[in-house]
């Protein structure tokens, strides 16, 4: 009688945490080796200031300032001015809040892997395409009856399908096509506008949005047009956040998850062009999130460690999906929502 009890009780606590939950709807975006540098700091006034870097007619005033609070808000008001009041930051490692890779290659495949996976796969070394031999949290998410061909991946890089197996899984995605470093922010604008076209049309519950400007700037040398290439995509987000809060079936129900697949050097002058095993930095991220169900605790500013690898258990935690892949998956990340977190195992 008394284990019919604590079952019943079990069973009480279980529905009501599904009841607290108000997210029907994910939104994931990434931008490419962007550093966490930036994000907490805005511009670094070596690079910014460096000729080397930065074009000598570029108007550095538009990102400077001598406080890094107001640089990091012209970098990216809407993240700073709305994300920051709404959700949550991480990664900061001024304060010692520290998100790293936890594979060892930092690079883009491994991190998109990582990311979505839920674990560190260390066969997948390179970035080389080919499909990814192990199964991730959209997946799970397009398996089910109530998500299915509702789950769409946008991506400028064309080893993103790949590295989430859209044809395998019938995950509905742009077709990129390789390109030059050169051409990639406008790459940017047309996977930004691929993505939001499909979002008016086809009203998914799932929708990931991988940038990929950033890298090919910083790797190219030009600090200046790194920095452009994050300030337009925050515009993009902030267009897509200001529409979705327009849709009854979107407003009050959807969550926001922006991070990036690796770090960069994290010395100035030289480093912050490459990422790598070798480059210290590399496996330095962040991420940010707000939603319905995530608390407005602002900036991160406990002193602690997070994975990548967490992320995975953490977006199939907000949305309600159970992601139970054949190989261990990372717990989800507590205190992102407000109701219990499934932890994995």
């Amino acid at each position: 009688m008394r284990i019919r009890v604590v079952l019943f009780l079990c069973l009480i606590v279980v529905g009501a945490a599904a009841q607290q939950r108000k997210t029907e709807n994910l939104i994931v975006i990434t931008l490419d080796g962007f550093r966490w540098q930036e994000v907490f700091a805005g511009a670094d006034s070596t690079l910014l200031f460096s000729n080397r870097y930065s074009d000598p007619d570029f108007n550095r005033t538009a990102f400077w300032d001598d406080s890094p609070e107001a640089r990091r808000e012209k970098l990216m008001p809407f993240l700073w001015e709305v994300l920051a009041n709404q959700g949550q930051l991480y990664g900061n490692r001024t304060f010692d809040n520290r998100v790293v890779c936890a594979n060892p290659y930092s690079a883009s495949y491994p991190g998109y892997s990582e990311l979505f996976t839920g674990f560190v796969d260390k066969s997948l070394m390179s970035n080389k395409k080919k499909e990814n031999p192990n199964s991730n949290m959209l997946e799970a998410v397009q398996a089910r009856p109530d998500f299915r061909d509702k789950v769409g991946v946008f991506s400028t890089w064309d080893a993103v399908p790949y590295i989430l197996r859209t044809d395998r899984n019938h995950i509905t995605t742009n077709s990129p096509r390789a390109y030059s470093h050169g051409t990639s922010s406008t790459r940017d604008s047309i996977t930004f506008a691929q993505a939001f076209d499909y979002l008016k049309r086809n009203h998914p519950k799932v929708l990931y949005i991988s940038f990929d400007a950033t890298d090919a700037f910083a790797h190219g040398g030009h600090y200046d047009q790194y920095l452009q290439a994050a300030h337009r995509i925050d515009r993009m987000i902030a267009a897509l956040w200001t529409w979705t809060r327009s849709q009854e079936d979107y407003r009050e129900k959807t969550s926001l998850l922006i991070t990036t697949d690796h770090g960069r050097g994290k010395n100035s002058r030289s480093s912050w062009v490459r990422h790598g095993t070798f480059t210290p930095g590399s496996g330095q991220t962040w991420f940010a999130l707000m939603g319905p169900d995530t608390p407005p605790l602002g900036e991160l500013k406990t002193k602690t460690r997070y994975y990548q690898k967490q992320l995975a258990q953490t977006m199939a935690n907000i949305l309600g999906v159970d992601f139970s892949p054949s190989h261990r998956v990372a717990p989800a990340i507590a205190g992102t929502v407000a109701y219990p977190v499934y932890t994995g195992r």
